[in-house]
């Protein structure tokens, strides 16, 4: 879900959506994500755009999370490329709580206003 976080960054759910089954495809998990040849790497980043920074930021993201996967909001906001759109989402798909401040994204604030039943 974070790695999604970081590639929606700046574009659209219809761009991501196939790089993200390619990533899918060629690797499995952090690992697979950190030892995949950076140029393999940034050819499948390339229809996203700033396909050199997501690489570096998708490198350092997998490093962080093979050292220590998040298990809080505060621990996601300390990822590499994660913001509060990242953190918040975090809340709440994987925590499954409602953000403790405002949600700025409309998404995501759409999702808490017609799904309020799947939050804790």
């Amino acid at each position: 879900m974070l790695v999604t976080c970081i590639l929606i960054n700046r574009t659209h759910w219809r761009q991501v959506a196939p790089v993200l089954e390619k990533l899918r495809a060629r690797c499995e998990g952090a690992f697979g994500l950190r030892t995949m040849p950076i140029e393999d790497l940034i050819t499948i980043l390339r229809p996203l755009g700033f396909y050199n920074r997501r690489a570096s930021v998708l490198r350092r993201f997998s490093q962080a999370w093979m050292e220590r996967e998040p298990e809080t909001w505060q621990d996601v906001m300390r990822m590499p490329g994660c913001g509060e759109y990242a953190a918040q989402s975090w809340q709440i798909f994987e925590q499954n709580e409602r953000p403790c401040g405002p949600v700025a994204d409309h998404k995501l604030r759409w999702y808490l206003e017609h799904r309020p039943e799947v939050m804790r």
